[in-house]
């Protein structure tokens, strides 16, 4: 009777609701790791995971991605946006996308040397990492190294030809290393063919490799 007992009160354990604080956190597991673009608090959120005990190394490291690359692309804490950027690489050495993510905070930080090292290493981690190239090579034609600068637009390209959107055009950013090259043809043909990629723009998916997943351009990333 006692056994039956203690199984009747198992089962009404079971059927209660969770506790507020366990169902929030649920959602900001959710939020941070499988949906951040439509989070209200990205960075709340993040915390919760980060901060749990029971967070993997790998839900762990893309908390800290997506929280710095909230703090970073909205400037509202770029030398935190760093550490959290530092914390998840030394999590995950060898993700491409972490270095990536730096390198973009560290570019519009004006860390123009640490930001091409990150760059770099991205594409030494995934040479078919195409958003890296381009990302790159953007930096690359700012300093005026205009045959490097190419090198890289043209590998962008090459790899992933009809990934474009108004926040990522390699085509455009090709088209002013040949405009500073004198160039005026090829940049009019460039600006061109990037606006009628643009025009016919799909979201990147299993089948354009080298910009889905965590080659993507978006700043989040998941474990």
């Amino acid at each position: 009777m006692r056994h039956s007992g203690t199984l009747l009160l198992l089962a009404v354990a079971a059927a209660m609701p969770a506790p507020a604080s366990a169902q929030s956190n649920a959602v900001a597991w959710t939020s941070c790791l499988r949906s951040p673009a439509k989070a209200t608090d990205v960075v709340a959120d993040c915390t919760v995971v980060i901060e749990s005990d029971r967070a993997t190394p790998a839900e762990r490291a893309a908390a800290l991605n997506n929280r710095g690359a909230e703090l970073g692309f909205r400037g509202t804490a770029p030398d935190q946006a760093l550490r959290d950027l530092d914390r998840a690489i030394v999590l995950l050495p060898d993700t491409a996308r972490l270095y990536n993510t730096r390198g973009t905070l560290r570019a519009a930080a004006g860390d123009t040397a640490g930001a091409l090292a990150d760059f770099g290493m991205a594409i030494r981690l995934d040479p078919q990492f195409a958003v890296a190239y381009a990302r790159r090579g953007e930096l690359l034609l700012a300093e005026r190294r205009l045959d490097e600068a190419m090198r890289d637009l043209d590998e962008a390209i090459r790899l992933a030809p009809s990934y474009v959107h108004p926040l990522y055009n390699p085509y455009e950013n090709r088209a002013a290393v040949r405009e500073a090259r004198g160039d005026a043809a090829g940049a009019a043909a460039d600006r061109r063919m990037g606006g009628d990629k643009l025009a016919a723009a799909k979201p990147a998916t299993a089948s354009t490799p080298a910009v889905s997943g965590r080659r993507s351009w978006d700043p989040w990333m998941s474990p």
